[in-house]
């Protein structure tokens, strides 16, 4: 994987990784859809590292940055600079640079919004959407679950730094699969920024893709974890129910699967692309030749 810089649409420095292969190999035998990874809220780009790394061994050209305000892109003081439409943009910003014309995109948590506000305001530009332990409405109740509680007072209260210690930035999440939940979340929580995390929740308050969702017309594949506590099962099959043909795979995991189960996940979104998008894409091409 390579790793860059970039200025998005305001200035804010963008922190992405990616992994292209040579436009033309013999053996290709199908052009694969390029991937672009999204993580959520206390994360950076590396919860995707696992499933990234997957996908590009079998050909794959695959994309990830770190999302403004966490890892290595910038941070902005002002409140509006995390709205849901400025992160849509910093990524059609890097898939500009890269001279990537269209993807799969694969959203956790809060990427799972930021793909939906994607693929709304740029609908040409998407394949398909895997949506992971995400939603399609925002609450507070959402972003106030008991673990984000825990992890804030634990970190933040009681200052339990023996119990994480700090290495900031370059933190790699994709080596924490083996550990707790609550050991990601406090590391999550102390490498974020208390002022970052509350703007993106007030400008994520009220936001609600309902309508949105039923006009949607790429392939969309949804996987929702038994255990997660912060979007549970429910939401899940509400956006399968409005999504015309999403499917729906539940997986025995919690609210960080793509940490913890990333073969899992890696192995549900590639038969999923081979499936829905690369069969149809050759049928497609059989039609025109």
């Amino acid at each position: 994987m390579k790793e860059a810089y970039l200025k998005s649409f305001d200035g804010l420095d963008l922190f992405y990784a990616y992994g292209l292969h040579p436009r033309q190999r013999p053996d290709r035998k199908r052009a694969h859809p390029a991937l672009l990874f999204v993580h959520g809220m206390g994360n950076n780009y590396t919860a995707w590292k696992a499933e990234m790394d997957f996908f590009y061994r079998k050909g794959y050209d695959v994309v990830a940055l770190d999302l403004r305000g966490y890892g290595r892109s910038g941070k902005e003081r002002h409140e509006r600079a995390y709205r849901i439409q400025n992160y849509a943009t910093d990524l059609k910003t890097v898939l500009d640079r890269l001279k990537v014309r269209r993807v799969v995109l694969a959203g956790h948590s809060l990427g799972g919004l930021i793909a939906l506000e994607f693929e709304k305001l740029f609908p040409k530009k998407v394949q398909g959407l895997v949506l992971v332990d995400t939603t399609y409405k925002v609450t507070v109740d959402a972003f106030t679950g008991i673990f984000r509680i825990l992890a804030f007072v634990l970190v933040r209260i009681l200052s339990l730094s023996f119990l994480v210690p700090r290495s900031l930035k370059r933190m790699d999440f994709s080596k924490m699969r083996k550990k707790s939940d609550l050991y990601i979340l406090l590391k999550g929580e102390q490498i974020s920024d208390e002022k970052v995390d509350q703007d993106i929740i007030r400008n994520l308050i009220n936001v609600n893709f309902k309508e949105h969702l039923r006009r949607i017309a790429v392939p969309v594949l949804i996987i929702s974890a038994t255990k997660d506590q912060i979007f549970p099962f429910q939401v899940a099959r509400e956006m399968q129910q409005e999504i015309p043909d999403a499917e729906l795979d539940v997986i025995e995991a919690t609210h960080v699967s793509i940490i913890k189960e990333p073969e899992t996940i890696a192995r549900l979104m590639h038969e999923f692309i081979g499936r829905k998008i690369e069969k149809e894409t050759e049928k497609k091409g059989h039609q025109h030749g």
